[in-house]
């Protein structure tokens, strides 16, 4: 499969696992996941997958647009909206892969981080406009890890704690 076309069939396997597998909506219009008024308000995530395997085990950057940081800022404020940034691995090559992707995936892992995680590092322009470049290596030390159906979920706030332990079976 190219390269292009197998990014957006994996985000949308990817958004509807974890719709799935932690009770969220994922049929807003620009928001890829959000609660249903989890205890009394509504919290808006923003997903961003990494593949494993172009760059070693903790060295994943992720880009996030510049307008879109501010946007969800504007419409959200910043205290219900977080990060959801994925690493995957696959049993095969991206090339290699024909059909069924989900079945391919071996590997899933998540870290939910506060809204304002990206403002540390700097708006970079692009051709195609400014962005963020959030590391791994640079996520907190003190998180939390639930995990649900095989897939590491690390955070540090207490909403998603209970968002998480309300959701499915977990193992601490």
């Amino acid at each position: 499969m190219k390269p292009e076309r197998f990014r957006t069939h994996i985000e949308i396997i990817h958004k509807k696992w974890l719709a799935d597998n932690l009770c969220l909506g994922n049929n807003h219009m620009w928001v890829d996941l959000y609660t249903d008024f989890f205890q009394g308000m509504e919290i808006y995530f923003e997903l961003k997958c990494r593949m494993l395997g172009w760059k070693p085990i903790g060295k994943q950057t992720w880009a996030c647009r510049e307008e879109q940081i501010q946007e969800y800022r504007n419409s959200f404020g910043e205290d219900n909206v977080f990060w959801m940034f994925l690493i995957y691995a696959l049993d095969r090559k991206v090339k290699r892969v024909k059909n069924y992707i989900a079945k391919k995936i071996i590997h899933r892992e998540l870290w939910i981080l506060p809204w304002n995680f990206v403002y540390k590092y700097p708006s970079k322009y692009t051709k195609v406009g400014y962005y963020r470049y959030p590391k791994q290596i640079d996520f907190p030390d003190n998180l939390k890890t639930i995990t649900i159906e095989d897939m590491p979920i690390h955070f540090n706030d207490k909403r998603i704690e209970k968002l998480l332990i309300n959701s499915k079976e977990i193992t601490f």
